[in-house]
């Protein structure tokens, strides 16, 4: 004599019905777990969205500049690092030959902000952790009245983060990444190319004065 088994606790409909409410959440489920895990972050201070993955430090090319410098480097330095005396300002000398070489200066705090005497200036926040900066060069050379009273405008560089982080102190020396070069449009309509880095943070100790040798043939 044989033992008959019932298999059937629920109709099977309604089986069928649970067994497809289990497959719809767990696929729910992997949906939001993989948004969370691909979504970018956001920075609480700016709100700004960044990307989660992490960038990698380049080498350093040993190479140390001044600002003004930045508007002239070499196609070679790109995607490597460099040093950057940004706050120091240069005035242009006539040498022989129609050459013009650089003498610079370091100026006290208050003094250089008060008289813009400083080799890169903010203009301007373009957003996603990038800036744009004004270079200088000291207006006394070609006007010895002005007493070092005012700047040159030399040229625009585009500095982006290569981290969330507040804009940098231009009282220290940076490392920067030569990363090629950023389009924008001028107040006018006119479409610009400028020289574009990203900041790696700084090359020196906190509270240094920022006084580097005259680099690029100065006297």
């Amino acid at each position: 004599m044989g033992y008959r088994i019932k298999f059937s606790a629920w109709p099977m409909s309604t089986r069928q019905t649970v067994g497809a409410v289990v497959v719809l959440l767990s696929i729910l489920l992997i949906v939001i777990v993989w948004n969370i895990d691909s979504a970018p972050s956001v920075n609480p201070a700016t709100d700004e969205v960044t990307e989660s993955r992490e960038r990698v430090e380049p080498p350093d090319s040993g190479v140390s500049c001044h600002a003004i410098d930045l508007l002239d480097l070499p196609g070679n330095l790109e995607g490597r690092l460099i040093t950057v005396d940004v706050w120091s300002i240069p005035e242009k000398i006539p040498w022989i030959n129609g050459e013009v070489r650089y003498h610079f200066s370091s100026f006290d705090t208050n003094y250089a902000i008060t008289t813009q005497l400083m080799g890169l200036i903010f203009d301007g926040y373009l957003g996603n952790g990038t800036w744009l900066f004004d270079v200088t060069s000291n207006k006394a050379a070609h006007y010895p009245e002005d007493l070092q009273g005012s700047t040159n405008f030399e040229g625009n560089i585009v500095v982006e983060m290569s981290s969330p982080g507040p804009i940098p102190d231009t009282k220290r020396l940076w490392k920067l990444e030569p990363s090629g070069y950023s389009e924008g449009t001028t107040r006018s309509g006119l479409v610009i190319r400028v020289h574009k880095f990203i900041f790696w943070g700084y090359a020196d100790e906190k509270n240094n004065d920022n006084r580097m040798p005259n680099m690029g043939g100065s006297p």
